[in-house]
């Protein structure tokens, strides 16, 4: 038991290689890989080689580069869905698309900002059809909800590194707006003509914010929803009940 709870060192050191191919975005070239993962290209390459078996890993034919192969793909789909909250969303995200004509998206946060984890796509998007795994500004409704549920350290940090939050004169107003209000609508002028967006907050049984359920389309679609956005507030309370959060 001693030893399971070690864990195993070998693997631990083959996975600094997928977390360096995971955090460049791109394929790498062998020396590379071996420079950020801080072991030698021979080293490096055997674990490549294992990886690559697997389907871990895959190697440019033409440029001999590394990068997360098909299972790393799969991986990642199979924990989203293993996440209670994607299974639970999906009523919910229905519902919001039948009554607002609108893309309805679950995000929840992580290092980059929130990322779609759910969604139902709307009327008139046309190329702003975004997949599962898009990251979402946090100029907007979305990362307003979480702008306003992060801690005062993890949101400085957040504003510190987003040069459009930086110059928003009228950013906290908008935050308490978000506290006060329950929910957050996208600032004026959007990123995006034509488009705008309104976010609410979910949580789980702990009362903390998990995720935020937003609806997004043409400006002249969710006109409603901001001007009366009770179908979308009622939502993200149910979906947070479903999550174990008390009734407001």
């Amino acid at each position: 038991m001693q030893k399971a709870a070690r864990g195993v060192q070998s693997i631990e050191i083959g996975f600094r290689i997928i977390r360096v191919l995971k955090e460049a975005g791109q394929p790498l070239p062998l020396k590379e890989i071996g420079h950020r993962a801080a072991m030698p290209p021979s080293k490096a390459h055997v674990y490549l080689a294992s990886f690559a078996h697997e389907g871990l890993v895959r190697q440019d034919a033409a440029t001999g580069h590394y990068g997360l192969g098909p299972l790393a793909f799969q991986l990642g789909l199979a924990a989203v869905r293993q996440v209670d909250i994607v299974s639970e969303a999906r009523e919910e995200l229905d519902y919001l698309r039948a009554v607002t004509r609108c893309a309805v998206y679950v995000c929840i946060w992580s290092n980059r900002g929130p990322v779609i984890i759910a969604k139902v796509d709307g009327e008139g998007q046309g190329s702003l059809v975004v997949r599962i795994g898009f990251v979402i500004s946090l100029s907007t409704a979305t990362g307003l909800v979480f702008l306003a549920h992060l801690s005062d350290e993890d949101r400085e940090a957040a504003i510190a590194g987003d040069d459009v939050l930086r110059g928003m004169p009228d950013l906290s107003s908008l935050i308490a707006a978000v506290k006060r209000d329950g929910y957050a609508v996208a600032p004026e002028p959007t990123l995006l003509s034509g488009f705008s967006g309104v976010a609410a907050p979910l949580a789980d049984y702990s009362g903390q914010i998990v995720a935020a359920l937003t609806v997004f389309g043409p400006a002249r679609l969710i006109a409603q929803t901001k001007a009366d956005p009770v179908h979308l507030i009622d939502a993200a309370r149910r979906l947070s009940a479903k999550l174990g959060a008390a009734p407001p």
